[in-house]
């Protein structure tokens, strides 16, 4: 084998490495220590030299990846005056670590709401909620939280948002709320 296919191969297997490595590191848990060791044989004009290592470990870090995605594609229809309009999320831990979510919510001051239409009004008394496993919103059953505690890594929360709407909305009017973790 020449010089040049030697180097493509070795280049070809190490890029193999990293390309796998990559993949391994990202579903490693947080605190796991991993060691990585290289070997390296070589020839000196033909002459073998002895095999070099060395060796190196590290501690994962905790990587944070949340994702906040409300549930349906379709705007949540209230009426004027309505105490408790639910609106819901999923809050999904894609980390690799069981952390806390810290939740807050926000309202769009004008401007294009998620499913379409103009922002013109405010709701009031705006509350987030964790879902008691049923999935339905149940002001009795559900937590009022401000912000997940131990959400795994890997699992999704359900969370509810309600708002009170003013007794001056009208037909048509639009109000957006957004959830952030």
């Amino acid at each position: 084998m020449g010089r040049t296919s030697k180097l493509l191969a070795a280049t070809g297997a190490i890029a193999l490495m990293f390309a796998s490595s990559g993949q391994a590191l990202a579903a490693t848990a947080a605190g796991t220590s991993v060691t990585n060791t290289v070997y390296v044989d070589y020839q000196v004009n033909g002459i073998a030299q002895t095999q070099q290592q060395a060796s190196n470990t590290f501690v994962v870090d905790r990587a944070i990846d949340l994702t906040v995605a409300e549930v349906g594609t379709t705007t949540t229809q209230v009426t004027p005056g309505q105490l408790t309009a639910v609106t819901t999320f999923d809050v999904t831990n894609l980390s690799n670590a069981t952390i806390d979510a810290l939740l807050s919510t926000a309202q769009l001051s004008g401007g294009t709401a998620a499913h379409g239409g103009t922002d013109t009004f405010d709701g009031s008394n705006i509350k987030i909620w964790v879902d008691n496993g049923d999935g339905v919103f149940n002001s009795t059953t559900d937590t009022q939280v401000a912000y997940i505690d131990q959400l795994a890594a890997n699992s999704t929360t359900r969370v509810f948002v309600t708002v009170d709407i003013p007794l001056n909305a009208v037909t048509g009017d639009v109000a957006g709320v957004t959830l952030t973790a």
